[in-house]
């Protein structure tokens, strides 16, 4: 079994990661810890009444083999020392923390699959607007087919959480994220990313209305998108139009691709706290350590 730790678990992220995690079969929960909340974790995390009996605890209580950390501030060199039986050996995974050093694997398991895989022993996770947005554009910059501005109309519901923070004088961190991504994959990338996001009641999910300019016709394009991937076990290409109802509660991002003109036009809609967060980090965690990728993550749409 697994051992992991998770630091700040009783913020959204952690949350949702705790619910996950006690019904993966790989994974044992050694602690919840949380500098803020105490007592039965259960009182706190929705849908695990019955499940477990741990309470969050102020310090980590045990070795563990991958620390999930939830906190905007790195996990410390001394806290890991503190923590890992052997410091060397243990996995990380930063899922809000910013600034992190180059040795961090961007977490988008789609772009970065193989790295995950080979050893990586750190990550750094992927905003969900971001994640939406790369997802629709990574077939593209694969083929070298991004040349134009980037323009993206992103709606989140009023009842979900907020994905996008703007800095001063109205830019969004989200851009500068979205095009390095994308020059992972297409190191000639160099053009704007414009954000214009849109709170809509009504669902609790992220749709990301994603605009390229592009020549192909889209009966040419759609192809690409679903040999990109479908060797991958979260990411579907629908013919039909996509609605978040379709996602909530699940892994699984869905795109669909149309043209007006000849601007190419892909919709993304994901779950914000699953596919967006805490899914994502089981995600990289799976890679991690050599297990199939759906393993904890066969969860079914919980429609509104």
């Amino acid at each position: 079994m697994i051992k992991v730790g998770i630091l700040e678990a009783a913020t959204a992220h952690g949350a949702e990661l705790v619910r996950i995690l006690l019904n993966h079969p790989d994974i044992q929960l050694e602690w919840a810890q949380s500098s803020v909340t105490q007592g039965p974790v259960a009182a706190t995390v929705r849908g695990i009444a019955g499940d477990t009996t741990m309470s969050f605890c102020r310090l980590p209580l045990a070795p563990v083999d991958i620390i999930i950390n939830c906190s905007q501030e790195p996990v410390s060199s001394e806290s890991v020392a503190a923590i890992a039986a052997d410091p060397a050996k243990v996995r990380i995974i930063e899922t809000a923390a910013t600034d992190l050093p180059d040795t961090f694997v961007y977490g988008l398991c789609e772009l970065n699959r193989k790295a995950l895989v080979r050893g990586a022993m750190t990550a750094r996770h992927v905003t969900p607007l971001a994640m939406a947005v790369e997802l629709a554009l990574l077939p593209l910059a694969k083929h070298l087919m991004l040349n134009s501005p980037v323009r993206v109309a992103a709606s989140v519901g009023t009842n979900g959480p907020r994905t996008i923070s703007r800095r001063a004088g109205g830019t969004l961190p989200e851009c500068d994220e979205i095009a390095s991504a994308m020059r992972l994959a297409q190191s000639s990338f160099f053009q704007p990313v414009d954000i214009v996001e849109m709170r809509c009641g009504g669902t609790e999910g992220l749709m990301a209305v994603v605009s390229v300019q592009c020549s192909m016709p889209v009966g040419e394009v759609r192809p690409l998108y679903e040999k990109c991937y479908d060797d991958h076990n979260f990411v579907f290409v629908s013919h039909d139009a996509v609605d978040t109802r379709d996602v909530l509660g699940t892994n699984k991002c869905l795109l669909h691709v149309d043209k007006d003109g000849d601007m190419l036009r892909i919709t993304s809609v994901l779950d914000p706290r699953v596919k967006g967060a805490a899914g994502n980090t089981v995600h990289i965690l799976n890679l991690m350590f050599g297990l199939h990728e759906r393993t904890g993550l066969a969860m079914k749409a919980n429609p509104e």
